[in-house]
């Protein structure tokens, strides 16, 4: 990964849970691709990779209005929330 793919890496954030819950991120039709569990002083943060650019940026206001681009990203993000609920507080 050079500087630049570092620097246009951002972690879109689904939500919180309490660290040392064994998480299975292994189900929901592949929604899971890509969610990450980051540990930290007790605390899991449930994320993934994005591009900054993606909600960042030229156009980001644009995207973030259009109803066609957010609707499939607002239901995978309640999907995944909804699939660590199950199995642990957030």
């Amino acid at each position: 990964m050079t500087e630049k793919d570092t620097a246009d890496t951002a972690y879109y954030l689904y939500c919180l849970t309490p660290s040392g819950d064994a998480l299975d991120l292994n189900h929901l039709d592949g929604k899971l691709a890509g969610v990450l569990v980051l540990a930290c002083d007790g605390i899991c943060a449930v994320v993934r990779e994005t591009r900054r650019e993606e909600f960042c940026g030229e156009g980001a206001d644009a995207r973030l209005e259009d109803l066609a681009w957010l609707a499939p990203r607002a239901l995978r993000h309640e999907s995944v929330v909804e699939h660590v609920m199950r199995q642990s507080p957030v």
